[in-house]
């Protein structure tokens, strides 16, 4: 049984009233990826992280975010890698 990792994104994606499809075509990935990063099943990797992040940002309701935000219990640092 994998763990799942709590995040915010569905918070995040909700306040900026974007849909899945549209984040997975502004991202280069696909629909079920952000699905499985909302879930905590997968935790995408830091530039995934920023792409999302920067994403979110283009909406008008979102006014700050980043990979601490998305992913509050993650201690994030330049050696660390993560799930695609």
């Amino acid at each position: 049984m994998s763990k799942q990792v709590e995040n915010k994104l569905k918070e995040y994606i909700d306040m900026s009233g974007y849909k899945t499809n549209y984040l997975a075509g502004q991202m280069g990935c696909h629909p079920s990826d952000i699905s499985h990063y909302i879930s905590g099943d997968r935790v995408p990797n830091r530039d995934r992280l920023s792409k999302l992040c920067s994403v979110l940002k283009t909406s008008p309701t979102i006014k700050k975010c980043n990979l601490k935000d998305l992913y509050p219990s993650i201690r994030f640092t330049r050696e660390a890698t993560y799930d695609e």
